[in-house]
């Protein structure tokens, strides 16, 4: 096996590593807290500090990728998601929580650019829809089957030493990955203060470059962070299902997501990115129209949907994210539109929230399917920057 394949190969046991990981939390958190006195609309507030907190590491993450540590960011990523499982067993309080909230979502932020600044390095353009797809899939895969074993440990052992037990799956990852991607030739470059400084800079004439792109995140983000971090609660609460109910929902999800994503891979190569975006938003705004009702069976439907969703979206919005600058540059391509979307949608979860207990239950849902709306307009209809987003 070469250097590039052995890369790849750890990549993609990392990424299926930090899907038992972050489907653990996912699944485990919002329920522990359900389980201690919080409410569901308590919920949409940690969501909304963990993403100024992101917003503003952003840039920086951006710039040290580009410098030529993407193996770094990428390994250390695994270490901060690990510690966001291993907080709640140490303290229950709030404060705790906006903390482990924010290494959650910092570490999702940190991997992104880490990984396609790799990936860009070793991987043809016209293949990487379809390379992305492969790493999707083993994600999925951890996906379907955590949900279920971690509520079963859970009803054993407890939320809180189970998400302990599930941190020991990002660190591994995290390790295999600085041993595999550390082979790839990545020249380095010395870090200085001023050119920090003019990467938040460059936030700025990157959403000017690509308002198409640019606009479709803000919409986009809107759309599912209205609701999205209320979800698993929401389930519970509003549409009745039990723990077992709440993670046969995400096995499905998973499911969905794991056999569509190698398609949506296919598709994302065969007729562009900005397409398959424009298709993730219709299945979301179907996806929000189902939960909306808060009836189990159509729950159960929306997981499917949501599911066929989210691999469109993160295939077309990988690949889209690698090619407009190239590999060299594809940590501050992500990591700036990461962070404008991440600044613009800081009050969604709260007002979420908001709407959820002054409005009524499916008010968020129903608000979300606008700003999908407008998000599948922006990446079609928009036009301006450089048009290099479309395979060859």
């Amino acid at each position: 096996m070469n250097k590039a394949r052995k890369t790849l190969a750890g990549i993609a046991i990392y990424t299926a590593f930090r899907g038992v990981a972050f489907s653990s939390f996912q699944v485990l958190l919002p329920l522990y807290l359900v389980s201690i006195g919080y409410k569901v609309a308590d919920l949409g507030p940690l969501a909304t500090y963990a993403t100024v907190a992101t917003a503003v590491f952003l840039p920086f993450i951006g710039h040290m990728v580009d410098a030529g540590h993407p193996v770094t960011i990428g390994t250390l990523s695994g270490i901060i998601l690990a510690l966001s499982l291993l907080i709640p067993g140490l303290s229950s309080s709030y404060l705790s929580f906006i903390l482990v909230y924010i290494l959650n979502s910092l570490s999702l932020m940190m991997w992104q650019p880490a990984r396609i600044s790799v990936v860009g390095r070793i991987v043809q353009s016209g293949s990487l829809g379809r390379t992305y797809a492969v790493f999707t899939a083993g994600f999925n895969i951890a996906r379907i089957i955590t949900p279920f074993v971690a509520v079963t440990i859970a009803y054993a052992i407890g939320y809180r030493s189970t998400m302990a037990l599930m941190s020991i799956f990002p660190l591994t990852g995290a390790l295999i990955y600085c041993l595999t991607a550390r082979q790839v030739e990545i020249r380095k470059r010395k870090v200085e203060i001023r050119s920090l400084f003019e990467t938040y800079k460059n936030v700025y004439w990157i959403l000017k470059q690509y308002p198409y792109l640019s606009l479709f995140s803000f919409f986009d983000i809107y759309g599912w962070r209205l609701w999205f971090p209320m979800l698993n609660a929401y389930l519970k609460k509003a549409v009745g299902l039990d723990d077992m109910g709440v993670g046969l929902y995400n096995s499905i999800f998973s499911a969905s997501m794991l056999a569509s994503s190698y398609p949506s891979g296919y598709l994302t190569d065969r007729i562009g990115p900005r397409k398959v975006l424009a298709l993730n938003e219709m299945l979301g705004i179907a996806t929000a129209l189902l939960l909306a009702q808060h009836t189990p069976i159509l729950a159960y439907i929306a997981s499917i949907t949501m599911g066929i969703s989210i691999a469109f979206w993160i295939n077309g919005y990988n690949t889209i994210t690698t090619l407009l600058m190239g590999p060299e540059k594809a940590g501050i391509m992500r990591s700036s539109i990461d962070a404008a979307r991440t600044i613009v949608s800081v009050p969604a979860p709260a007002l979420g929230s908001t709407i959820y207990s002054l409005v009524s239950i499916s008010a968020p849902f129903y608000l979300g399917t606008v700003f999908m709306g407008l998000a599948a307009l922006s990446i079609l209809l928009v036009k301006g920057g450089k048009e290099k987003d479309t395979p060859s």
